[in-house]
């Protein structure tokens, strides 16, 4: 039998022993620089915004995709002037809306998809806006910014399968384009998820016909 001495004393060994793993090898990571002058301001401005707002993440959906576009709603315009109008694409199981942004300087050769991020559940074509019109100016190209179904009222996959839609009609509406496809956070995903879905189809279908 071990004598409470010895378990105390085992005790004592294992903490060091932690303790000496964390010290040696657990690096010190260095702190946050402060954000530039304008991203503060910026900062500042999103925090007036939400005052008196209610937390976005524990609200009902319908409430937080307004209370998104509320707090955004001052910079909706900013960014470049750009021809910007609404298109509805057929899909299988229905329809989706998306966001067409034309810049003044527009070139054939290249369109730009863009899918919104907001976690599968929240944003819109509206909400990112701004960024979407940028990107387009910088490209010089049209981009489709895409208002696919949303998380829970629309379950995985109908959000992905929407983006899919999209991508297949701008290559039948762009024969001849390069297709840009992008987006931010869960819309990343989604458009990473949508040309890998695209992928691995075109391999069957090309498996299956040999």
């Amino acid at each position: 039998m071990r004598s409470p001495g010895s378990q105390t004393a085992k005790n004592w060994h294992d903490r060091f022993f932690e303790m000496s793993l964390v010290k040696h090898h657990t690096p010190m990571l260095p702190a946050p620089p402060e954000p530039h002058a304008d991203m503060a301001a910026l900062l500042a401005e999103l925090a007036l915004a939400r005052t008196g707002q209610p937390n976005r993440y524990l609200v009902p959906f319908p409430q937080a995709r307004e209370q998104l576009l509320a707090e955004r709603l001052q910079w909706l315009d900013d960014g470049p002037a750009c021809d910007v109008r609404m298109q509805r694409v057929e899909t299988l199981e229905g329809s989706v809306d998306v966001q067409v942004i034309r810049p003044p300087q527009c070139a054939g050769n290249r369109v730009l998809i863009y899918f919104h991020g907001g976690g599968w559940c929240v944003g819109s074509s509206r909400t990112h806006e701004p960024i979407v019109r940028r990107l387009a100016s910088a490209l010089q190209c049209d981009a489709w910014s895409v208002d696919y179904r949303l998380a829970p009222e629309h379950p995985f996959p109908a959000g992905l399968l929407d983006c899919v839609a999209v991508i297949e009609q701008v290559a039948r509406d762009h024969p001849d384009a390069n297709v840009i496809v992008a987006g931010d956070s869960a819309g990343a995903n989604l458009a990473l998820g949508a040309a890998m879905w695209l992928r691995d189809r075109q391999t069957t279908t090309a498996t299956e016909a040999n």
